[in-house]
């Protein structure tokens, strides 16, 4: 039989009387450690701004802090700040197939933004994301498209990493390469071997006693001329091996014992005490990612243990942005925009991008925590007198935080006042809104690959995908690849059979036909597929002739797949919801502000 009890209303039910607002139910809800795990503080490498260090020891292949999200960017603007801190397409190979505009890049906030890179000291990567929309669907749910679904972007350790050390994850050399006129040569992890490898043998050299002179008077001249031969031995090295190199002779035997890479950021010093992270540094620990509470607003960011109320929940340094840069001709404010922080009368727009910030969700009568400027010494207050057109030209140091407005219990999702404006336009948003034609039937590739699997050209006949879906095959042009022409007299193209597929094609996702099925002793099923022409969403290292079509054999199973294609997927939907946070006017500077204009 029916039970439930009946709800009052919240402007009648009173506050005193509330339990601490979760919907995390106890058997989702993961275990934390009273302690804070990461800590943002300046970075150990000369001029590198913010960093993030471990107040814990990690092993080889743990996962390090929450999974993070990822935004395609589709603005290609020179000298915006999103450069510095977005990633190229190869994150995850389907990122290729988000839209042919994408510029091939990714904002990744968190781990992706706020972690540098040392060459030398590199102790993290990044694996591969999940994408859903958390069970929400766009023939039913108006906030669809409004949020990402690239969602869970896991970090990992490469190595043991110590309590204390900062974290470092591979830029790749492209990214120094394209800056070397702003930051010169920086060394690589060759550099840094190389560098090992004199100081070792120049550490050698001068602990020989080869004269019978006095010690101590042969010590001191032995020294002087040891110290002129290494100052012009660095001058002999190119630019990054001598960056790599110590600049003093008398530092050689702290390299020998730690290493040149260990000594560019300062040695043992730069392994924090937790002493020093709680004095310098600020947690970016207190908060994890799960569903969140609010409707429509697919994840959110809980609090992982408890937080005093006028307690800093999670610092927020931001990009400052021009507002015209997140809007295209074509498609209006791109999902970007959703993420940004901003005032009606400024082009400046905030884009934070610390660790699960973007995850706080809006509510307008509950929230639990409030914005306010940075009293750090990290942030750059004085960016706050200057002009919009000033500001907009400097680079990083503008900072935020979230603080909490009353005791924050573990569990509980962070909620924020997105500001009346916000508000309006998604309650007119949510009465306006109506599915796109064709919604019902709609599935992700993802999807499809549960429901109906991989079928061959044959089968697809009986049972086809959805137009949205299409068939992709990894395979590249290695060199020991066996091409054999089987072009016949009269053929448009050229054909060319590949009898075995090798894990060293392993590169590149393309579009293929599946011509037929095959299994081996009854084990996984393998493929034979025609690779589709194909020039879009590819590396320039991946694009094969338009005039060939090329047979291979005996594809493996997990490397035959289904993508959307361009345009198909939420964020790209035409009545998707797009509208910046707004920032409170006694929050906002004065001297950003402008007479509106359209």
């Amino acid at each position: 039989t029916f039970r439930h009890y009946i709800q009052l209303s919240d402007n009648v039910f009173p506050e005193s009387w509330r339990d601490n607002k979760t919907k995390v139910s106890p058997e989702e809800r993961k275990v934390f450690s009273d302690q804070c795990e990461l800590y943002m503080a300046q970075s150990s490498i000369p001029n590198a701004g913010i960093g993030v260090y471990t107040a814990v020891d990690y092993k080889n292949g743990d996962h390090i802090g929450e999974g993070e999200m990822l935004i395609p960017v589709l603005t290609t603007v020179e000298n915006w700040l999103v450069d510095d801190v977005e990633w190229g397409l190869d994150l995850d190979e389907r990122l290729y197939y988000e839209d042919e505009k994408v510029s091939g890049s990714i904002f990744y906030p968190g781990f992706g933004a706020q972690i540098n890179c040392h060459f030398g000291l590199n102790n993290a990567e990044h694996n591969k994301p999940k994408f859903d929309a958390v069970g929400l669907h766009r023939s039913k749910d108006p906030g669809v498209g409004a949020f990402t679904n690239w969602h869970d972007m896991p970090n990992i350790a490469t190595r043991d990493i110590r309590s204390g050390e900062e974290l470092f994850v591979d830029y790749g050399y492209g990214w120094f390469t394209s800056r070397v006129h702003l930051m010169g040569d920086i060394p690589t992890d060759d550099e840094f071997s190389h560098a090992d490898r004199i100081v070792q043998k120049m550490h050698a050299l001068s602990s020989k006693n080869i004269t019978t002179i006095p010690k101590k008077t042969f010590k001191n001249k032995k020294d002087l001329a040891l110290e002129d031969f290494w100052g012009f031995l660095r001058k002999l090295s190119n630019q990054a091996l001598e960056r790599a190199l110590p600049q003093r002779y008398g530092d050689l035997e702290e390299v020998v014992k730690h290493g040149s890479a260990r000594h560019s950021v300062g040695g043992e010093s730069s392994i924090r005490s937790h002493e020093w992270l709680n004095k310098n540094g600020i947690c970016v620990d207190h908060l994890y990612v799960n569903v969140s509470t609010i409707p429509q607003a697919g994840r959110g960011a809980f609090a992982k243990r408890f937080i005093p109320k006028d307690s800093v929940v999670s610092p927020a340094p931001v990009l400052q942005l021009n507002r015209g840069h997140f809007y295209h001709q074509s498609k209006g404010f791109e999902l970007l925009f959703n993420y940004a922080y901003g005032h009606p009368d400024s082009p400046i727009f905030l884009l934070p991008y610390s660790s699960t910030v973007n995850f706080i969700n809006h509510d307008s009568r509950h929230p639990n925590v409030k914005l306010r400027w940075s009293t750090s010494p990290l942030h750059r207050k004085d960016f706050l007198d200057l002009s919009s057109e000033e500001v907009l030209k400097q680079g990083f140091g503008l900072m935020m935080e979230f603080i909490s407005l009353r005791d924050i219990h573990p569990h509980e999702e962070i909620l924020f006042d997105y500001g009346a404006e916000w508000e309006r336009a998604w309650q007119k948003h949510v009465a306006d809104w109506s599915p796109v034609p064709g919604a019902e039937t709609y599935m992700t590739a993802d999807e499809v690959i549960k429901i109906i699997g991989i079928l061959t050209i044959e089968e697809q006949k009986a049972k086809s995908y959805p137009d949205n879906v299409r068939t992709a095959c990894f395979f590249g042009n290695a060199e020991d690849t066996f091409y054999k022409n089987i072009t016949k007299e009269g053929d448009l193209f050229k054909s060319f059979q590949v009898d075995q597929w090798k894990s060293n094609n392993d590169e590149c996702l393309r579009w293929c036909t599946i011509l037929e099925r095959r299994s081996r002793n009854g084990n996984d099923a393998f493929y034979d597929v025609l690779i589709e022409p194909q020039t879009a969403h590819l590396l320039e290292e991946c694009v094969l002739p338009s005039d060939e079509e090329i047979y291979v054999n005996n594809v493996p199973s997990n490397r035959v797949t289904l993508v959307d294609v361009e345009h198909s997927r939420d964020q790209n939907l035409p009545n998707a919801f797009r509208h910046f946070i707004r920032l409170p006017d006694d929050l906002y500077p004065g001297a950003w502000r402008q007479n509106r204009t359209k």
